[in-house]
């Protein structure tokens, strides 16, 4: 950790309330308000960040995704709707690429899929990138059938 206010912060909170639990340590480090990895600085992800992931390279993977999803779906027996929710969406660009797949090569498909993403920043990303028509969800608002 390179950020003395956040080290502060995070000593802080340990003198005030006890050990910190991994998980918790871990979202203050990476997406603590005005301090944490994901909420500074310019942008970590893609080809000037400092990773890339498989849909900055190629709509593969999104394809592939959304091929399993129809196939879950069909396994199902078609329910309506049929909930996918993608955790740690990110920018959002898994989400737009499996739609994009189902609009073209399973229009009944995209018919039924309530595709939802869930990440915890806030901002230009996946909350408000992906015109699913949905936002921030839990799973456990996740009805059944569904994928999460």
């Amino acid at each position: 950790m390179t950020h003395p206010a956040l080290q502060q912060l995070i000593i802080e909170r340990i003198q005030r309330e006890g050990p910190l639990t991994f998980a918790e340590y871990m979202r203050m480090a990476l997406y603590e308000p005005g301090y944490g990895y994901y909420v500074t600085g310019a942008p970590k992800m893609g080809w000037q960040g400092d990773y890339f992931t498989s849909t900055d390279v190629s709509t593969l993977f999104a394809n592939c995704m959304g091929r399993q999803l129809y196939r879950m779906w069909e396994s199902l027996k078609r329910p309506t709707p049929f909930l996918a929710l993608e955790q740690g969406a990110g920018r959002g660009d898994l989400a737009a690429g499996v739609r994009a797949w189902a609009a073209k090569e399973a229009p009944d498909f995209s018919t039924a899929l309530d595709y939802r993403v869930s990440d915890m920043r806030s901002g230009e990303d996946a909350l408000n990138s992906v015109s699913t028509g949905k936002t921030k969800s839990e799973a456990s608002d996740a009805p059944e059938p569904s994928v999460i």
